[in-house]
């Protein structure tokens, strides 16, 4: 517990630090504390003990539970993506804020060998809604069919109105011939077919 407490007393610090000097947070530093939390965890902790922890405590597990929010996972599910990811973010995360060919180079290897070892860690057909999962387009169809109280099958349907609408209004951007007047107005009826559409699927 002093550890944990000491731990969140040093990224407070930090953070307050350097918002105070107008400065955002800097991703190899917040793995350095990381780091040293981890190196003092284990001299206290058996190896159980510490994935325990970092399964109720870490960045990594909250990241994940936020990911995972309204998916049907199983706690063993839940350990075998955390272990197939851990590994690999703590390796990313020291490659942060570094943009020299040889570690950009490393990071894609790394981010390439975490996909494939949280692949592994699902049933195929779960994965695949693990990957839908990560899209925003998919996160906003989840939330629409929830907040109407619609059937969990309706959200492919407004993930595909979603794609399709994306889609259009990016075309539309990319129309140079458009004049301003004229690129409003079909953004305005974009938005009115997206409108149409869901209250089609949402009844």
């Amino acid at each position: 517990q002093d550890i944990h407490n000491r731990a969140k007393t040093r990224l407070r610090e930090y953070t307050l630090k350097q918002q105070q000097s107008g400065r955002a947070t800097e991703p190899k530093e917040l793995a350095r504390l990381q780091q040293q939390t981890r190196e003092e965890l284990a001299k206290v902790l058996t190896s159980d003990q510490m994935e325990e922890y970092l399964l109720r405590y870490s960045p990594l597990s909250g990241g994940l539970r936020n990911d995972l929010r309204g998916y049907d996972v199983s706690a063993d599910e839940f350990r075998n993506i955390f272990r197939a990811r851990d590994s690999f973010d703590s390796q990313l995360q020291l490659l942060a804020g570094l943009n020299d060919p040889a570690s950009q180079k490393r990071r894609e290897e790394l981010e390439r060998q975490r996909e494939l070892a949280v692949q592994k860690a699902f049933p195929a057909e779960k994965y695949e809604l693990y990957k839908l999962n990560q899209d925003p387009l998919f996160q906003q169809a989840q939330t629409a069919a929830r907040q109407s109280g619609a059937p969990p099958e309706t959200v492919i349907g407004l993930y595909e109105i979603n794609q399709a609408i994306q889609q259009e209004v990016q075309r539309v951007r990319n129309d140079k011939s458009l004049a301003p007047e004229d690129l409003e107005k079909a953004l305005i009826e974009i938005d009115a077919a997206q409108r149409k559409s869901v209250r089609q699927i949402l009844g």
